[in-house]
């Protein structure tokens, strides 16, 4: 299947009835007694209702576990058209060449040698040191093995955070600008600084804060090169590599968008030459602007929240899924209460948000009710203590209705990456100016959700 035809069928199955309809139906309206059923929903409605733990069984055939599960015909027909959809997104870590100084492994920090490696990973989540392992692998498998990288040492990392990849890069002889946005990063990267000290004398880290948009990171860009050259007394024009570790929202395409212009030129002269991009997307929930192409399919922030979501990952956590699910359905059923279904001394209209509460709350849904609707209406909700079978059976109901949209997520994000992917080959020039790629960097089950890379390399 060619990439056009790819992201077609993407949109096609996302507003066939069955799935536009459960995207469009956020699980607080479906608490509400005014809740219209919508066409094609009461069988899925009330097999909900009587099989114990309906998600388990959603999941489980996802995951292939349970082949022969009783679920609906209409909701395994559509499971199995996302399973045959969705991207995969099994960890491919490139293989590391041998002699460049470092080993990698899967889940072990790069070790070049310097004391900042020993040190800075007992300092780092498991998930974070997973994830700066892989990306730093990535870009030494590049640098090692792509001809138009050869000699490349100059890196700007976008979004560089407290700089955990900057100091190893670092740590490899690269020059590295680590660029952020928060001043709270910056100060947390010079702490790191202070104890992240290296052997090697090649190379240097500069680290900056600074609002970060397409023309303003050109701009730093250029005043890096500039002041580097001074202190190094290069006579070459430097080749540069861009990488962002989750660029967070629309952060994503800026950045790819920016790195297209950098190698195109453009007609515009600039002291350096862009030779790759590594950018790995996250947030999705805060892009802004359309940042995508589909003509007809319009991703509403719903849509956005959900392709965040990892559904793959919830059989190995079942009881802190089971909690998850929980906030979804109680909160949903909280909002009815204070709303439509208002017993005796209710709110009508509830006075704040409720915003995050202990997971302890969730255990008992007298304590929740109590504590949550004097945070909603200043007052406690009187006459809904006990929780009755008809909010038992509704629980159940929307619990199903959050699992099938997170199953419907991984297809929300197939179609955002792979029309990132479709718009990069469009303007690659047939290859002329750069090729493209994706790669799953990250086990899921270890860290980020969000694991596929888009790589440019310039040609």
């Amino acid at each position: 299947m060619d990439s056009d035809r790819y992201l077609n069928c993407l949109e096609d199955f996302l507003v066939s009835p069955l799935p536009k309809s459960l995207l469009a139906a956020h699980p607080n309206d479906a608490a509400k007694p005014s809740f219209t059923l919508p066409p094609g929903w009461e069988t899925w409605w009330n097999w909900a209702v009587s099989t114990p733990q309906p998600w388990v069984e959603l999941l489980s055939y996802y995951a292939e576990q349970r082949p022969n599960s009783d679920i609906p015909g209409p909701l395994s027909q559509m499971i199995d058209n996302i399973k045959a959809l969705q991207l995969t997104r099994s960890q491919r870590l490139p293989p590391v060449p041998t002699g460049y100084g470092a080993k990698l492994h899967e889940a072990q920090y790069i070790n070049a040698n310097t004391s900042y490696t020993q040190t800075s990973a007992k300092r780092m989540s498991p998930k974070k040191l997973h994830e700066v392992s892989a990306m730093t692998a990535h870009i030494v498998h590049l640098l090692r093995t792509s001809p138009t990288l050869k000699g490349v040492q100059h890196v700007v990392d976008i979004g560089a955070g407290r700089g955990y990849l900057s100091w190893n890069l670092r740590a490899l002889g690269m020059h590295v600008l680590a660029l952020d946005a928060s001043d709270t990063q910056a100060k947390g990267a010079e702490r790191q600084g202070s104890y992240s000290k290296s052997s090697n004398d090649r190379g240097s880290l500069t680290y900056q804060t600074a609002k970060i948009t397409p023309s303003t990171l050109l701009q730093l860009v250029d005043e890096w090169i500039i002041d580097l050259s001074h202190s190094t007394a290069e006579s070459h024009l430097p080749s540069v590599v861009f990488v962002a570790l989750h660029a967070c929202g629309s952060f994503t395409t800026d950045i790819l968008r920016t790195s297209v212009s950098a190698i195109h030129g453009n007609g515009e002269r600039r002291s350096w030459s862009l030779k790759a991009a590594i950018v790995v997307g996250c947030c999705y929930n805060m892009m802004e602007g359309k940042g995508w192409s589909p003509s007809y399919f319009t991703l509403s922030s719903s849509h956005l929240q959900l392709a965040a979501q990892v559904p793959s990952t919830w059989l190995d956590h079942q009881a802190r899924t089971e909690v998850a699910l929980r906030k979804v359905s109680w909160r949903a059923l909280l909002e009815a209460t204070t709303t439509e279904s208002n017993p005796t001394d209710g709110c009508p209209t509830p006075k704040n948000r409720l915003g995050r509460v202990s997971n302890d709350l969730y255990q008992h849904w007298e304590q929740f009710l109590q504590i949550s609707s004097v945070k909603l209406c200043k007052i406690p909700i009187r006459g809904m203590e006990q929780f009755p079978e008809k909010l038992a059976m509704l629980e159940k109901r929307i619990s199903t209705l959050h699992a099938l949209r997170c199953l419907l997520g991984s297809c929300v994000e197939s179609l955002i990456i792979w029309d990132r992917y479709v718009w990069l080959k469009e303007v690659s020039g047939g290859g002329r100016y750069f090729e493209a790629h994706l790669l799953n960097l990250f086990d899921q089950r270890q860290a980020s959700g969000r694991n596929i890379s888009i790589t440019l390399i310039s040609n």
